[in-house]
């Protein structure tokens, strides 16, 4: 009896050992996972001061010069209106506007952005012709593509004859595509908007025959504040609108990529679903007004 007794006691004290061992396994397992969490957290907050820093840095920077074109232009205008001749108070009037237009749409970008990076943001999905987006394309671009020499091509598919999108959306999507391929296209250049189905999806490209984008700088694309200086040329920005175009086309339900090649242009694509009410669509035809 002593004997079992003693064994007992000295498995009693093992097992005691087993489970301080254990339980000091566990607490070191639980304050290494603690520890990790930190050090994300501390990561992901690094990230977040340093997105701020550069949100700071390039808003105002890009704020500063339209503000100064119009209060510039404008104290001109103040100072010395009588003495000026008509065609300079039309050019600063011109100069005013288009720095007050472009002001608008930094501002419009952040809200925008604010509003999908907060869940704000939602679609209203109705059938529209492929023909009332080229027009609306053509007719916002014909400036920026006049400036340029350049012209816009689009190539639709027969059988793609509607989109089911957000209209406002959709055409924002399409407007900062076009507009970033015509601003880093050559001069007398091409940008072209393809549109076809791919298998249940349709797959709009916007190719242009630019400077392309450097492999190192690819990265970077669809992250705010970072086209910087040397993503596509020389040419300088906030990267707001290839971002807002990318969460636009997965609001939609889709997805977006670049393929470039440095020295021989860019090509954009998306692709999104052809859906109505959740059901895949089988031809154009399902597609009606609503």
């Amino acid at each position: 009896d002593r004997y079992i007794q003693d064994e007992l006691k000295l498995l009693s004290i093992i097992a005691n050992e087993l489970a301080i061992g254990m339980s000091r396994k566990r607490l070191m397992d639980e304050i290494t996972v603690k520890n990790i969490e930190l050090e994300n957290e501390k990561k992901r907050t690094d990230d977040a001061n340093e997105t701020l820093k550069r949100f700071l840095a390039t808003f105002s920077h890009e704020l500063r010069a339209p503000l100064n074109a119009i209060v510039g232009f404008s104290e001109i205008l103040t100072a010395d209106l009588p003495a000026l001749p008509p065609e300079k108070v039309n050019d600063f009037m011109r100069n005013i506007n288009e720095s007050g237009k472009h002001l608008q749409g930094l501002i419009n970008d952040i809200l925008d952005l604010s509003k999908i990076e907060a869940g704000k943001m939602e679609l209203h999905l109705d059938a529209y012709p492929v023909s009332y987006f080229v027009e609306s394309v053509e007719r916002v671009m014909q400036a920026a593509l006049q400036q340029k020499n350049a012209k816009l091509v689009f190539d639709v598919s027969p059988e793609i004859e509607q989109f089911v999108v957000d209209q406002t959306r959709f055409k924002q999507i399409l407007v900062n595509l076009v507009s970033n391929a015509i601003k880093y296209s050559n001069k007398d250049g091409i940008v072209t908007v393809a549109v076809h189905r791919f298998v249940n999806e349709i797959e709009v490209e916007v190719r242009d025959q630019g400077l392309g984008i450097k492999p190192e700088d690819l990265a970077k694309l669809f992250h705010a504040f970072q086209q910087g200086k040397n993503a596509r040329g020389s040419a300088e920005g906030t990267g707001l609108g290839l971002v807002i175009s990318k969460r636009l086309v997965e609001l939609h339900g889709g997805r977006i990529w670049v393929e470039s090649e440095w020295g021989k242009g860019s090509s954009f694509r998306f692709r999104i679903p052809m859906v109505v009410a959740g059901e895949v669509i089988d031809s154009p035809d399902q597609l009606v007004h609503a």
